[in-house]
C-alpha cells in the first residue's frame, strides 16, 4: 500500500472491487497526520465519494469491512475509509488519543477530510457523503450535527444517539458480551454514567439535533442488544418534531452488526438503501 499525496492518486490505484486501497495522509485541524484507504469505482471520474467510518473506535479498515466499501464501489462510489484517532496501527498515543475525549478529535478529523477531498480533482467537491457504523455511526452523528459539517449526506449504521443511556443501558446488561462493551467504554470516556454524567450527555448526539443541517439516514438491527433500538427511534422521533430532513429503517431479524454473513441479502439491501439515499443528495 503506497503513500501519496492526495493530490496526485490516480484513479486506477485501487480497482473497483480491490480490497488493496490507496493509503493517502492529510493533516487534521491541530496537525495530526490522519490516514485513509481510497477506493475507487470503475468509470470516469469525477467521483462521488462516501467517506467511511469503522466501528472501534480501537480498529482501522479490515477485510470486515469489505462488505460496505464494495457494495458503495458497485453503486458507483468512491470510498474514503478513514482511521480517525483512536484507530489502531498508528501507534499507542494515536490509539490513546480520545481516551476521557469521546466526540472531540475524532470528529475533527473527520471534517478534515472534506476539504482534502475537494482538492483532488478525480472528486465530485458537492458530492461528498459521511457513513458510519457502531462507533463510526455514532461519529458520523457527531459530526452531522457538528455546526462546520459539509457533508452533501449522512448515514448511520448502528449507531449510539444518547451516550448516557447507552452507559445505562449497557450496565444492566448481564449479557457477557454488553459487560464487556460497558468496560471499554467506561475506558474511552474516562468514566461511567455516574462519575462522567454531564460529560456523556454533552457528546450525545441527541442533544446535538438542533443544528443538524444535513439529511440524515439511520439503519438499526430491530435485535441489536449493545445498543437497542428504542434510542434510535427516540432520537428520529425527537429530530421529526424539529422538523428535521432524517429518515430510519429498522432492519428485522438483524442484531447489531448489519454485515454478517448469515445475513448477506438483507445487508445489500441496506447498503443499498444507503447508496439511494446518497443518490437523492
Amino acid at each position: 500500500m503506497r503513500p501519496c499525496a492526495l493530490l496526485l492518486c490516480a484513479a486506477l490505484a485501487a480497482p473497483a472491487g480491490a480490497a488493496m486501497p490507496q493509503i493517502v495522509r492529510f493533516p487534521s485541524a491541530d496537525g495530526t497526520e490522519i490516514e485513509a484507504g481510497l477506493f475507487f469505482p470503475r468509470g470516469k471520474p469525477p467521483f462521488r465519494v462516501a467517506v467511511y467510518l469503522h466501528g472501534g473506535p480501537h480498529s482501522r479498515y479490515s477485510a470486515e469491512d469489505d462488505g460496505y466499501v464494495r457494495e458503495l464501489l458497485r453503486r458507483g462510489y468512491a470510498v474514503a475509509a478513514v482511521d480517525y484517532r483512536g484507530s489502531k496501527g498508528h501507534g499507542k498515543a494515536f490509539e490513546d488519543a480520545l481516551k476521557g475525549d469521546i466526540g472531540n478529535r475524532d470528529v475533527e478529523d473527520v471534517l478534515a477530510v472534506v476539504p482534502a477531498l475537494r482538492r483532488n480533482v478525480l472528486f465530485d467537491a458537492s458530492k461528498i457523503y459521511l457513513f458510519g457504523e457502531s462507533y463510526g455511526g455514532y461519529l458520523a452523528l457527531m459530526t452531522a450535527t457538528d455546526p462546520r459539517n459539509v457533508f452533501a449526506a449522512a448515514a448511520s449504521a448502528s449507531g449510539p444517539t444518547d451516550m448516557l443511556r447507552q452507559f445505562e443501558l449497557l450496565r444492566r446488561c448481564k449479557d457477557p458480551d454488553c459487560l464487556r462493551a460497558y468496560r471499554e467504554m467506561k475506558a474511552d470516556a474516562g468514566g461511567d454514567e455516574t462519575t462522567r454524567r454531564d460529560f456523556l450527555i454533552e457528546r450525545s448526539p441527541v442533544r446535538r439535533l438542533e443544528r443538524l443541517k444535513t439529511p440524515l439516514l439511520l439503519l438499526h438491527g430491530r435485535k441489536d442488544k449493545f445498543c437497542p433500538v428504542e434510542q434510535v427511534v427516540d432520537f428520529f422521533q425527537e429530530a421529526r418534531r424539529l422538523k428535521k430532513e432524517v429518515r430510519l429503517r429498522v432492519v428485522e431479524d438483524v442484531g447489531h452488526d448489519l454485515g454478517a454473513h448469515e445475513q448477506r441479502e438483507t445487508f445489500l439491501d441496506a447498503v443499498g438503501d444507503v447508496a439511494a439515499f446518497f443518490d437523492s443528495k
